[in-house]
């Protein structure tokens, strides 16, 4: 986004209290440099404080998403559904209901699978990942030929799946490093 990470937090600040969403005065949101955003807890945390709280009409959903008749006629459920409606609601830019939401969130992460096919045959040849990667994208490819190909580019949709994988691993790490009761 061509704006500066302050303005878009301003902007995500902005569209957070548009659409009912409410943080604890003991966080504290700042955009790095870098483009993202950090949240910080002010004070120490205990297990049972509400730090936020988020409608559900505020979360990009199967069901929220512009894309959810669709998603409902494809029959598509999980990460499958929730990648497309990532993938729509990005596509729609400026127009979508939770575009400063989605501009916060870097159009690609640092996962083995955006590597060029350059960096995957000079980096890892001969290696069990090698071989992963390869297998990986060939799923990708294919379920984005059987779900969206029509609509969409294949970069949007391993886009959209990688930022749920990313997060998804974030959140394994918060909840191992914590343990179950989280």
């Amino acid at each position: 986004s061509p704006l500066c990470p302050r303005s878009r937090l301003r902007a995500f600040e902005s569209w957070m209290r548009k659409h009912g969403v409410v943080c604890s005065d003991v966080l504290r949101l700042d955009a790095s440099e870098a483009g993202g955003v950090n949240v910080r807890a002010l004070a120490a945390l205990r297990e049972g404080d509400v730090v936020a709280t988020i409608p559900r009409r505020a979360c990009v959903t199967p069901r929220t998403s512009g894309a959810a008749a669709a998603i409902k006629d494809a029959q598509l459920g999980g990460t499958l559904a929730l990648a497309v409606a990532v993938m729509y609601e990005r596509a729609w830019g400026a127009e979508s209901p939770w575009y400063d939401y989605l501009r916060l969130i870097p159009d690609c992460e640092p996962v083995l699978l955006v590597w060029s096919e350059d960096e995957v045959a000079r980096l890892l040849a001969g290696t069990e990942l090698d071989k992963t990667v390869k297998q990986d994208r060939e799923f990708l490819r294919e379920d984005w030929k059987n779900v969206w190909s029509h609509s969409f580019l294949l970069e949007n949709w391993v886009s959209s799946q990688m930022i749920l994988a990313w997060r998804n691993i974030l959140l394994l790490k918060v909840f191992f490093r914590q343990g179950p009761s989280v």
